[in-house]
């Protein structure tokens, strides 16, 4: 459905009521606006400080050695994040 669709609609029909919130239904919208908006920003921090290691050391060779070695401690038998990371 689009906005065209719904103007032609409002003006076929001048008796359609008013789609309007309740009280607790205001407050949910409110609410689920807010935590989207709460994620958005977030995630907005995350993906700037993820970066941030890059600016200081934008080394390309130093970060592949860094994957190559965790993708040969997590290949190896009992290999783990944990144990990669314990080092």
């Amino acid at each position: 459905m689009d906005a065209e669709a719904v103007a032609r609609v409002a003006l076929r029909e001048p008796g359609l009521s008013k789609a309007c919130l309740g009280r607790a239904e205001l407050h949910i919208k409110l609410l689920a606006d807010q935590r989207r908006t709460l994620v958005a920003q977030r995630t907005a921090i995350g993906n700037k400080l993820r970066w941030f290691p890059h600016g200081l050391d934008p080394d390309p060779a130093r970060e592949a050695a860094e994957r190559a070695t965790l993708r040969a401690s997590l290949m190896r038998p009992g290999g783990s994040i944990q144990n990669w990371t314990a080092v």
